[in-house]
């Protein structure tokens, strides 16, 4: 149980990181609240999984990105703002770089200070 709450506060720090990540790629407002709620529920149902010495919200938006392909293969319809590969390659781009820009970002709020 308490990886379940470890993932949930988790969550709820990154909602909007990961909504607008959703955003990026459905531009529906009513599909990415659909699509955030299966990802919920997935992060929720497989919080056993989350290492937690890894950072949360790049295993947040590649669950994300399974629950969009997924959806888009069983409805053709389901529309995208980008093609399948498109969005793999993003979240790959954002794995890649993320790290670093963390740092960056903490390293210019120190600078600012």
């Amino acid at each position: 149980m308490a990886e379940r709450e470890v993932v949930f506060k988790l969550l709820m720090r990154h909602e909007d990181e990961l909504r607008a990540f959703l955003a990026s790629m459905l531009r529906n407002r009513g599909l990415c609240d659909d699509v955030f709620q299966e990802v919920a529920l997935t992060l929720w149902e497989q919080a056993d999984r989350y290492d937690a010495a890894r950072p949360f919200l790049p295993w947040a938006r590649g669950v994300a990105v399974r629950k969009v392909l997924e959806r888009r293969r069983r409805d053709r319809r389901f529309p995208l703002a980008f093609s399948p590969e498109t969005i793999e390659a993003v979240a790959e781009g954002f794995a890649r770089t993320e790290p670093n820009a963390r740092r960056e970002l903490a390293a210019l709020e120190e600078c600012l200070e």
